[in-house]
């Protein structure tokens, strides 16, 4: 690992780096157990090491340098520690990085003397308003500082409110991720901030959080599985770059599907609570989503692409789980009445790229697109937020796009949204309509597709689902039922075809599969049937062709194969070179 390239400072982060370290966090041990203590509560041991000094909150918990250097990036030139965001740049930093994409043929990385992404030493509060941000390396700007989104965001708000009248402050770093957004808020906590901007990338946030959340938690990252870093090595081979912004994500939840749900823990766990300290500071607050390169479908990024993920044995089904983390991160953010902008459309329909064929991180038409959009909606009042030249809103409220659509109508009751609301769609359907409690949902809620047939229906507690949940065809009938407790799928799940027969259904315990698990095709012909702990197959498993011919026959451990598995085609014959007695999820003899 020591003769592989860890140089950071003042030269481009290398994507080789982060997928190195990342293999290292992840193949660690880690540090020895340490109690946890909130509000005098014990909340058990968990393995890791810290020095945890009790900021409130478990995670808000300080974690010493030496166990800050496990679990991220910071253990490299160019960075210091800081017991609140956990690692940040080190000031004055001015280095030219050579880029021919870039307009000047290079851009240069600088920190200003408190190590932020800006070109001098900007303060919060020094204008009359401070906007702050925070997000990872897309955020901090692979190009020079004026022409990162903080920054033009900075230039749109004084031309709309005067010269010199705000102050926008760019915190990003590489490798940030939920806990250092966290961080960073916490940081600034006696500074005036007028409104804060967390800047999640979906191609790596999700698994960047799972070191720092199952070590607050006390809880252990499932290992590697056999295999896995072979295809990762292979993979840089090919493209590091696609892989370090995106299919690294992907071919991990791939093995573990079951750390979905962990890393969702984690980013809405941290959200609730920057939601909980903005209202407290009357600071407004928006998420902006930056999707990976794959998710805009630019032809001339998929070839680099497409030749990582052969090497990887992703298929493009197995991208999909970019999305569905984008679609249940936004839905989560909404349910805490956090406002978002998720720039895919905004992506997909420029014109020209919107990341650096180089190494796949957003480009300057990226960045002005945020800029943008931030602008608009700051100034709209559009979502939870007022326009910024104006106080927190009371009393009826009508929400309206750029182009002057209602978007939403209900209430506020001392800046947060209160009482019974109804969202729209653009072309002016009813989209959604129920009620809301300081800011989240409550209650019964109903969600209808744009042609007004029902959607789903379920009740909220809190801003999380609670209960029975009922989801239906865009054609009619049930296509869902579930039933949730405290945000958490708990209990029987059943999936139906628009026919009504079932396509699938098991049971879920506290979020997670649990127990026996059956598939059937769209004739009512048996697909599959497994047995699931703990969200990950684990037991026996046997999967059937179309035709009612057995496929497949063995048993999972860990999401692994293990002991004799036998596969046969769908005439029935026994296919001998996939069959044989397998040892972590490698086949071993005949």
């Amino acid at each position: 690992m020591a003769s592989l390239p860890a140089r950071i400072g003042v030269a481009a982060v290398t994507t080789a780096v982060c997928i190195l370290l990342a293999r290292e966090w992840m193949e660690s041990d880690g540090p020895p157990p340490v109690s946890f203590t909130s509000g005098g509560r014990d909340l058990g041991t968990g393995n890791g090491k810290s020095n945890v000094t009790g900021r409130g909150p478990w995670l808000l918990q300080e974690i010493d340098e030496e166990v800050a250097k496990t679990l991220f990036v910071m253990d490299q030139p160019g960075f210091v520690y800081d017991p609140y965001c956990y690692y940040k740049y080190h000031g004055g930093i001015n280095g030219r990085i050579e880029w021919p994409e870039h307009p000047a043929g290079a851009w240069h990385r600088r920190t200003n003397t408190p190590g932020w992404r800006e070109d001098d030493n900007r303060k919060l509060g020094s204008a009359a308003w401070s906007v702050l941000v925070t997000g990872d390396s897309h955020t901090e700007g692979i190009c020079e500082n004026p022409e990162s989104f903080a920054n033009r965001l900075e230039a749109k708000l004084e031309k709309r409110l005067n010269a010199s009248s705000a102050v926008v402050l760019n915190t990003g770093a590489v490798g940030y991720s939920f806990y250092n957004y966290l961080g960073i808020l916490s940081k600034f906590e006696h500074h005036k901030v007028d409104v804060f901007v967390v800047a999640v990338y979906g191609g790596n946030d999700f698994l960047e959080v799972l070191r720092p959340h199952h070590y607050l938690r006390g809880t252990t990252a499932p290992p590697r599985q056999h295999g896995y870093w072979d295809k990762i090595e292979a993979a840089m081979e090919v493209s590091s770059t696609a892989l370090a912004q995106g299919l690294n994500q992907v071919l991990y939840f791939q093995y573990h599907p079951e750390q979905v749900d962990v890393a969702l823990e984690a980013a809405l766990a941290t959200a609730a609570e920057i939601r909980r300290v903005c209202r407290e500071r009357k600071t407004r607050l928006v998420y902006v989503y930056i999707p990976p390169a794959f998710e805009a479908s630019w032809p001339e990024l998929d070839v680099m692409c497409e030749r990582a993920m052969d090497v990887l044995e992703l298929s493009p089904d197995d991208l999909q789980i970019a999305s569905r983390l984008r679609d249940r991160l936004l839905t989560g953010l909404d349910a805490l009445g956090i406002d978002t902008i998720a720039m895919g459309d905004s992506y997909r329909a420029a014109d020209r790229p919107c990341y650096w064929k180089r190494d796949l991180h957003i480009n300057l038409e990226g960045h002005e697109r945020i800029a943008t959009l931030l602008d608009q909606q700051l100034a709209s009042g559009a979502g939870h937020l007022t326009a910024l030249a104006a106080g927190p809103p009371d009393g009826p409220h009508i929400e309206r796009d750029g182009q002057d659509r209602v978007l939403a109508e209900g209430h506020f009751t001392a800046g947060e949204r209160s009482g019974a609301w109804t969202l729209y769609y653009d072309g002016g359907e009813q989209r959604a309509a129920g009620h809301y409690e300081r800011g989240m949902r409550t209650g019964e809620w109903n969600f209808w597709y744009a042609d007004g047939k029902p959607k789903k229906s379920g009740f909220y507690s809190g801003g999380l689902e609670e209960g029975v949940w009922v989801e239906s065809h865009p054609g009619g009938g049930e296509r869902l039922r579930a039933t949730w407790s405290a945000g958490k799928l708990e209990g029987t799940w059943v999936q139906l075809y628009a026919d009504g027969k079932t396509a699938r259904e098991g049971t879920f315990s506290a979020g997670r599969e649990e127990g026996i698990w059956r598939a059937w095709y769209v004739d009512g012909q048996l697909e599959y049937v497994a047995t699931m702990q703990a969200g990950a197959l684990s037991g026996p498993f046997e999967k059937r062709h179309k035709n009612g011919q057995i496929a497949a026959q063995g048993t999972y451990q860990s999401a692994q194969r293990e002991g004799a598995w036998r596969y046969w085609n769908p005439a029935g014959q026994l296919l001998p070179a996939r069959s044989g007695t397998y040892l972590a999820d490698e086949r071993v003899s005949d």
